[in-house]
C-alpha cells in the first residue's frame, strides 16, 4: 500500500483504527497538529471520495452520503463530516418532494458551532408545514420521539440568534439517532433492491400456458330423446302418463303386410288401420 497514494486514505483510516483497538499508542502522531475534525476531505490532499462504494459523500463509511440532493451551493456541506442518518433524512424528504433546496447542513457559515458542526442538523426551504409533516411521519415510522431524539426550528416564523434568513431548521438531538435513522433507510433500499431484482426475475420466467377449458361432452342419446323427455318431463315407459289418442291409417300396401305399433309411454291407446290393396288383374265386367 503507498501511503503517499491518496486513493489509500481510507484503508489508512482502517488500519489505525485496528491498530488503535488493539490497545496501540497515539504516540507517534503526538506531534501532529493538523484538522482534527473526521471529514473524509482531508484538505487538499486529492482524495476523491467514492459515494458507490460507501466513501465520503458527507456520510459514514458504508453509510448514505449526500450525492444527488438539492444544495444551495458548494458551502453547505463545505464544514465538514455529516452523519449519514442526516443524508438519509434529506434523501427521504427530497424523495416526498417536502424540500425545494438544502442552504446548510456542516458548512462554513456555523464554522463548527452547534448540531450543524457535529454534523447533526440542516437548514431546508420549502412549505414549513409541509416539510414537519413529512419529518414527523418519518421520524414515527423510525421509532424516534419528537424532543428526545430529534428536534425542529421554523425560522420562517421564528428568527433564532444567528438567523441568516427563512428556512427550516431540523436536527437529531443525538448521533445515535442519526445512526437509527440511516440503519432504517439503508435495510429500506435494500428491501427495495430485493423486490424490483424478484420482479425482474419473475418477468423474465416463461409463463406456464393458461389452463384449457374442459371439453363440452357430447350427448350420445338420440336428440328426439331428449327432445321428448323435455316434453313429456322425462316420464320412463313405465310412468303411462301418456293422456293422446294416435291412429295409424295404412293405405297400398301389398297383401298380406302386417303392421304393429307400441307406444303405450306415450299415448294412452293406439290403433292401427290397414286397407287391403285392390288387385289390378281383376278387371271389371261389363254391367
Amino acid at each position: 500500500m503507498d501511503l503517499r497514494d491518496p486513493r489509500t486514505i481510507p484503508a489508512q483510516v482502517r488500519w489505525v483504527a485496528k491498530y488503535l483497538a488493539r490497545g496501540g499508542s497515539l504516540r507517534p502522531w503526538s506531534g501532529y497538529h493538523g484538522p482534527r475534525d473526521p471529514s473524509p476531505r482531508w484538505g487538499n490532499s486529492g482524495y476523491v471520495p467514492d459515494p458507490a462504494a460507501g466513501e465520503g459523500g458527507g456520510g459514514d463509511h458504508g453509510g448514505v452520503g449526500h450525492g444527488g440532493l438539492p444544495f444551495k451551493g458548494a458551502q453547505a456541506t463545505a464544514g465538514g463530516w455529516n452523519a449519514s442518518g442526516l443524508n438519509a433524512l434529506a434523501h427521504d424528504l427530497h424523495t416526498d418532494g417536502a424540500i425545494t433546496a438544502i442552504t446548510a447542513m456542516n458548512d462554513r457559515f456555523h464554522g463548527g458551532r452547534g448540531m450543524h458542526g457535529r454534523g447533526l442538523a440542516m437548514d431546508l426551504k420549502g412549505d414549513p408545514d409541509e416539510i414537519l409533516r413529512r419529518v414527523r411521519t418519518r421520524m414515527d415510522a423510525v421509532g424516534l420521539k419528537e424532543g428526545k431524539d430529534w428536534s425542529y426550528l421554523d425560522e420562517y416564523r421564528t428568527r433564532s440568534a444567528r438567523w441568516s434568513g427563512p428556512h427550516f431548521h431540523v436536527q437529531f438531538k443525538s448521533r445515535a439517532a442519526a445512526d437509527a435513522y440511516n440503519e432504517n433507510y439503508l435495510e429500506r433500499q435494500k428491501a427495495a433492491k430485493a423486490a424490483a431484482a424478484k420482479a425482474a426475475e419473475a418477468k423474465a420466467e416463461p409463463r406456464a400456458p393458461e389452463p384449457r377449458a374442459p371439453e363440452p361432452k357430447i350427448s350420445m342419446s338420440r336428440v328426439g330423446d331428449e327432445m321428448m323427455g323435455r316434453r313429456f318431463n322425462d316420464a320412463g315407459a313405465s310412468a303411462g302418463s301418456g293422456k293422446g289418442h294416435l291412429h295409424i291409417t295404412m293405405d297400398g300396401f301389398p297383401t298380406g303386410t302386417r303392421a304393429r305399433a307400441s307406444m303405450d309411454d306415450l299415448f294412452k291407446d293406439v290403433s292401427v288401420t290397414q286397407r287391403r290393396q285392390v288387385d289390378s288383374s281383376i278387371k271389371a265386367g261389363p254391367v
